[in-house]
């Protein structure tokens, strides 16, 4: 019996050492995955090793076009600031903070303008998209198999600029980025997507946005998402000239009312001229019309909220650059008219932006609504 319960321990403690040895071994191949799948940036951040660092241009450092570079920094990837529109930094380095709705990160770029470019992002805009010309891409010095993405363009500009040896893609930013001084960039929306089209480098290179709040949103056709998005982006200029944010407008039954009128006229104008419409995951006017139509007690509490979300119409003008009005609401003006819409109140306001240059803004949205009127 004695010699039978020895063997039994003995048995134990071998079963236990190789248990032991098991799990030690399962540790080392784990760590060992981890270590090929992630790997610290320049930065001193992680990266996936799916795909090694890439070096990634950002031509036109406004708001949005800081942010995503900013982001692609931070994932470990060699970004390079050129042409920027709100004096962001031109040397060697520049220091860049963005506050997310979670969380604050501190960069410090290098440029590195030799490198073979993966990424060009075409930030910059419409109205200074006028300047650009398919010979100037053409030069950068992007790689063989390098990609143009243009962001919140119009797909005409897109067809007008695009290098034939280069693929050129279009991305929509359905967020509300504000940066009113070099090198400090806020994301303040709190539902943030980027609309692109279905490409497996982009998407890869996008996945990784996922951490911050933003949700990429890959489509087989991205003209319908644009023309929804441009017709949201008629609310630019009413909020911009109440120097106030969209909720704080919405939260005033004037400032409703000329939401309305304003996306009514923009919707009406699309699908008359045969242009199709999709629903966006966020800012898609038809919803907000919907919403508005059901009442005004879900917009009531917005007036009293603190609010940064500042569109960027409303920060140029803060900033004293050159708005997009033009190639906004009045350009819908323009699109009207071929289609036999009466744009009036889309034309009312770019007929009142002048006066907001020129004395100031309006203090509310009741007072933007009799001038209106």
């Amino acid at each position: 019996m004695y010699e039978y319960n020895t063997n039994i321990a003995f048995s134990q403690r071998c079963s236990n050492k190789i248990n032991k040895l098991f799990v030690w071994r399962q540790l080392f191949i784990t760590n060992l995955i981890l270590n090929f799948v992630n790997r610290k940036g320049h930065n001193g951040v992680w990266r996936t090793a799916m795909g090694e660092s890439m070096s990634v241009k950002i031509l036109g450092a406004g708001a949005v076009g800081t942010l995503i570079g900013g982001l692609l920094a931070h994932k470990g990837h060699r970004v390079t600031f050129s042409g920027s529109e709100e004096g962001a930094h031109t040397g060697r380095e520049r220091v860049l903070r963005i506050q997310l709705p979670d969380r604050y990160l501190r960069l410090n770029l290098e440029s590195r303008e030799s490198e073979q470019i993966v990424f060009l992002f075409v930030a910059l805009k419409r109205h200074h998209l006028k300047t650009l010309s398919r010979d100037s891409l053409a030069d950068q010095a992007l790689s063989p198999d390098g990609k143009i993405v243009f962001l919140n363009c119009d797909l005409k500009d897109v067809k007008r600029l695009s290098p034939e040896k280069y693929q050129s893609l279009l991305c929509l930013s359905l967020l509300t980025a504000v940066m009113l001084q070099p090198g400090d960039i806020e994301l303040t929306s709190s539902r943030s997507f980027l609309i692109f089209e279905k490409d497996r480098a982009l998407r890869e290179a996008l996945s990784a946005f996922k951490t911050f709040g933003i949700e990429p949103f890959e489509v087989d056709d991205v003209e319908p998402y644009a023309n929804s998005f441009f017709i949201w982006q008629l609310l630019f200029l009413p909020a911009a000239m109440c120097h106030t944010t969209y909720d704080n407008f919405l939260s005033y039954a004037e400032g409703r009312e000329i939401a309305s009128r304003v996306l009514e006229e923009g919707i009406e104008t699309f699908l008359r001229s045969g242009k199709r419409l999709k629903k966006l995951p966020a800012m898609d006017p038809r919803e907000l019309l919907k919403k508005i139509e059901k009442g005004g007690k879900q917009f009531a509490g917005a007036r009293f909220w603190p609010d940064r979300a500042y569109n960027s119409l409303l920060q140029s003008i803060i900033l004293d650059k050159i708005t997009e009005s033009r190639e906004l609401n009045g350009r819908l003006v323009k699109m009207a008219a071929e289609a036999g819409v009466d744009p009036v109140w889309n034309w009312r306001l770019t007929q009142r932006l002048g006066r907001v240059l020129r004395v100031g803004f309006y203090r509310n949205p009741l007072e933007l609504y009799k001038a209106l009127d």
